[in-house]
């Protein structure tokens, strides 16, 4: 039988990689003063992506050309504000001269799953994947949150999560449920992971949401239920 990955997929099944494509150097720069300044690694992540999408399609010393671009990207205005933040970073750090345009995301009223449809997929993931999501689904946590909780921030006596937030927020109690708290008991009982380990192990917030992705859609497809496709993370 060929090997099974972490996630629980054999190699030629895994969920496919977008293609790589170096930052230069002037991005780079954007990057480092941010870490410098203190931002959390997931914002600067972020940032690097955006500027990444602009650097491909635009001059960034050009200010017109890269207001341009955003205008006519055929993107929701959410993902236009993004690229707009981001590239005020490098205007200031390079001293360029413009006029910020103003981007606002549309608001919209929130599409909560049925908790039948999360506890399928719940049931067609592996163990590892499975007990990620039943944690998202009791909490809330946002993936970038959840990846970063260690035994340390579990207290498994009373079932509950003591998170560290991604954002600066206040500390927070979360409770979850028995039947989560079962499963995160299995899942850690085979594993010798430390106080201070993550318990995803080198799961990112990006490698959790390509398996969500990947078992959410396989369940969908099996089920013949194209409606489970619109359940997200967060």
């Amino acid at each position: 039988m060929p090997s099974r990955t972490e996630g629980g997929l054999q190699p030629a099944h895994q969920p496919s990689t977008p293609e790589y494509r170096p930052l230069n150097a002037k991005i780079l720069s954007v990057l480092w003063k941010l870490k410098k300044e203190g931002k959390a690694e997931a914002t600067i992540k972020n940032i690097g992506k955006c500027l990444g999408v602009l650097a491909r399609h635009t001059n960034l010393d050009n200010p017109d050309n890269v207001l341009t671009f955003v205008a006519t990207y055929d993107r929701k205005q959410g993902y236009k504000r993004n690229l707009i933040m981001a590239y005020e970073h490098y205007v200031k750090l390079y001293g360029l001269t413009w006029t910020k345009p103003k981007y606002h995301e549309n608001a919209k009223m929130p599409k909560i799953p049925q908790e039948s449809k999360i506890s399928l997929i719940i049931a067609n993931a592996p163990l590892k994947l499975g007990t990620a999501i039943a944690i998202s689904r009791d909490t809330g946590l946002r993936p970038v949150e959840l990846m970063r909780i260690t035994l340390r921030n579990l207290d498994l006596a009373n079932g509950a999560i003591y998170p560290e937030t991604a954002k600066g927020g206040s500390p927070r109690v979360l409770k979850l449920r028995n039947s989560t708290l079962n499963v995160l008991n299995k899942y850690l009982a085979n594993r010798n992971i430390g106080l201070n380990e993550n318990i995803f192990g080198t799961w990112n917030s990006d490698t959790y949401g390509k398996w969500f992705r990947y078992y959410r859609n396989k369940t969908a497809e099996k089920l013949q239920d194209l409606s489970i496709k619109s359940i997200r993370l967060y």
